[in-house]
């Protein structure tokens, strides 16, 4: 609904649905009965006092039957061909089989001038349970769609190395700034008052930093300098202010990601047996076992595929102060799995900045912490 995809909307199973926003405003979509015109889709938007912010009544998708048998409508209004794979859009459906055009409704905020602006921003992420599949290329053929991989997993990890790829580049990028500059920094400094204990402390703050980057893969080294044991003079502590300045600098463009990876990790860790999850030279993701071998993605089993496809995708795909919304979660995953699933996902929400909502039918996912379930059901 807050993707203002009509078509998506009619393939939703209710009466009325309502969305309160952080700020108060309610968005409301309820099916009625009007007339000759038959099902419709009633959008109401009110503020956070109640007051009507827009009304528009929409044709239901739902409730049109005259589609030729062959042909099935994809979420998006295009239109696949059961028959042969291939993928038309509403134009060629129009003019080849003659499929009226209120078939293929508009989207909501194209129709809604209102509505656009009241969702501007408002992102949402829809994971259903064939999260692992690959939709079929548009235009492609039966044949052609097979040879298509069957899983997003790859889709996901690329992002991985997309994020960590830039994240070292704006590293490098200020290490070579500041190797530039140094000499000249460490003259002007010339007559600056450094303490000792005072550097220490930053010292072993940041060599803590660069040490967890190094266990994730993200530094080739996990100290770049050692902190003198003996005494330090003036001059060199003034010399090793500056340096510590620089590292600290060069750390920082791989922290956000790091933050992410060290997530990752811990989740995927801690549930896989006989395997480990590390970043390779490339900055993807890869799996090797106890003895060091390595493991293709795709011979995990449909679980860890699952449990890796999710928390990757919400890590490193998703958009910061998004919505998502899950749908089962629980599928393919080990019991104990289910239990830590909670407090895994709130971990990820809090570092991904993300708002998850999810349904489910597993008392296991909610491992017993029954105040944030909102419980559905048929009203009588």
């Amino acid at each position: 609904m807050l993707a203002g995809d009509l078509a998506t909307i009619s393939e939703i199973n209710f009466d009325s649905t309502e969305v309160e926003f952080g700020d108060g405003t309610h968005l409301i979509v309820e099916r009625v009965i009007q007339g000759d015109n038959g099902l419709m889709l009633r959008v109401e938007a009110k503020g956070p006092k109640g007051g009507q912010i827009g009304q528009a009544e929409l044709p239901d998708p739902s409730s049109m039957d005259d589609l030729p048998l062959p042909f099935r409508r994809l979420p998006d209004g295009r239109f696949l061909d059961v028959r042969t794979g291939r993928i038309h859009n509403a134009d060629y459906m129009r003019r080849r089989y003659g499929v009226p055009s209120r078939y293929v409704p508009p989207f909501v905020m194209e129709a809604v001038p209102w509505l656009a602006r009241l969702l501007e921003g408002r992102q949402t992420i829809f994971i259903d349970t064939k999260r692992l599949d690959t939709p079929p290329q548009a235009g492609a053929s039966e044949s052609a769609n097979a040879n298509v991989p069957a899983s997003r997993i790859d889709e996901y990890i690329e992002q991985v190395r997309i994020q960590v790829n830039e994240a070292r580049r704006a590293s490098l990028l200020e290490s070579q700034s500041a190797d530039q500059s140094f000499a000249s920094r460490v003259l002007q400094g010339a007559r600056t008052t450094v303490r000792k204990d005072e550097l220490k402390r930053r010292y072993d703050e940041i060599a803590e930093r660069n040490a967890e980057l190094y266990r994730n893969g993200l530094s080739s080294n996990s100290v770049a300098v050692q902190f003198p044991a003996s005494g330090v003079n003036p001059t060199e502590r003034r010399v090793l202010a500056v340096f510590l300045e620089d590292w600290e600098k060069k750390i920082a463009p791989l922290l956000p990601v790091n933050e992410k990876l060290k997530t990752l990790r811990r989740i995927i860790n801690e549930k896989f047996i006989g395997k480990t999850l590390e970043l390779d030279k490339s900055g993807g993701l890869s799996f090797k076992t106890d003895d060091g071998e390595d493991i293709p993605v795709r011979f995990l089993s449909s679980g860890e595929q699952h449990i890796l496809a999710l928390f990757t995708m919400l890590l490193f795909s998703a958009s910061r102060d998004s919505v998502v919304l899950i749908d089962e979660p629980e599928i393919s995953l080990h019991a104990a799995w289910k239990h830590a699933f909670l407090n895994d996902i709130t971990d990820v929400a809090r570092i991904a900045d993300l708002q998850v909502i999810m349904a489910t039918h597993s008392s296991g996912i909610i491992n017993g912490q029954w105040d944030l379930v909102q419980e559905l059901g048929l009203q009588r």
